[in-house]
């Protein structure tokens, strides 16, 4: 009897370190649980705000992209325009055209202007230059802000455009005239000087040089001036160049219509929204 009490005691101790081992083996399993479920919950809740953050973002951009294509079809109506925005395929082209006209105005109107000056052709091609780029700057201007502001429909943006439209081929003209005729007198002024001089040496020199000034209308005009007009002509027509270069090669004609047309076609949800309208 009592070899199996002894027997017995040792089984039942047995079982009870049996147990603690799996009591402590089960509570070591389930810290690591219990992390793991911490985590994936921490990771539910950053998806879930996540989640909220980007509906709001494409809440708004499509509030956004709705409101754009309104703000064009709203203006499209009121201004009458029914084509799509014109813009050119590259703003560097249309500046290269704008350049190149400068530079073959400045090329041509370098040795008039040479026999003028007496820094010769260097300072010449300076002055071709600087009127050049005063042509072209004019032009710009009165084409951008005011050709393009006379294709809309409210009256003062109207009358404003017409008002910078004339402001800039007025002075353009008037730029042009006064530095044709501001050649033509240094000419003159050069030409009589040497008349002189021939006369006080006693060589022959035309007489109708001493006579005095000319008209303005013979400057531009008369055959021995010819290269005046000539310089008066290539002003123009670089002003006229850069007129309609303003008008219409850096953004649509109508004002607005092009930066209306690219908000609204930013979001490719507006894309969808303006088809669904027309």
């Amino acid at each position: 009897a009592a070899a199996i009490e002894r027997e017995r005691a040792t089984l039942l101790r047995e079982r009870e370190a049996i147990s603690t081992a799996l009591e402590q083996g089960y509570r070591r399993l389930a810290a690591p649980v219990d992390e793991i479920d911490m985590h994936a919950a921490a990771a539910r809740l950053s998806l879930r705000q996540m989640e909220g953050r980007l509906r709001l973002s494409l809440k708004t951009a499509a509030a956004r992209a709705e409101e754009a294509a309104g703000d064009l079809d709203a203006f499209k109506r009121r201004e009458q325009v029914r084509w799509r925005a014109r813009t050119p395929d590259s703003l560097t082209m249309s500046t290269g055209m704008l350049v190149g006209l400068v530079a073959v105005e400045a090329i041509a109107s370098a040795p008039i202007f040479a026999n003028a000056m007496n820094g010769g052709l260097a300072q010449g091609y300076m002055a071709a230059v600087t009127l050049s780029a005063l042509n072209a700057s004019i032009g710009m201007i009165g084409g951008f802000f005011g050709i393009r502001y006379l294709q809309r429909r409210g009256r003062t943006l109207k009358v404003l455009g017409g008002l910078c439209t004339a402001a800039a081929v007025g002075f353009g003209l008037f730029f042009n005239v006064f530095a044709s005729l501001w050649r033509a007198r240094s000419v003159e002024a050069l030409e009589r000087a040497e008349a002189l001089r021939a006369m006080a040496k006693g060589k022959s020199f035309d007489a109708e040089i001493l006579a005095g000034q000319s008209d303005v209308l013979s400057l531009l005009f008369d055959t021995r001036h010819g290269e005046t007009f000539i310089l008066l002509t290539l002003g123009l027509i670089v002003l006229i160049g850069a007129l309609v270069k303003g008008a219409t090669g850096f953004d649509d004609p109508v004002p607005d219509h092009g930066a209306l047309t690219r908000a609204a076609e930013r979001d490719p949800r507006c894309g969808r929204v303006m088809t669904m309208r027309r």
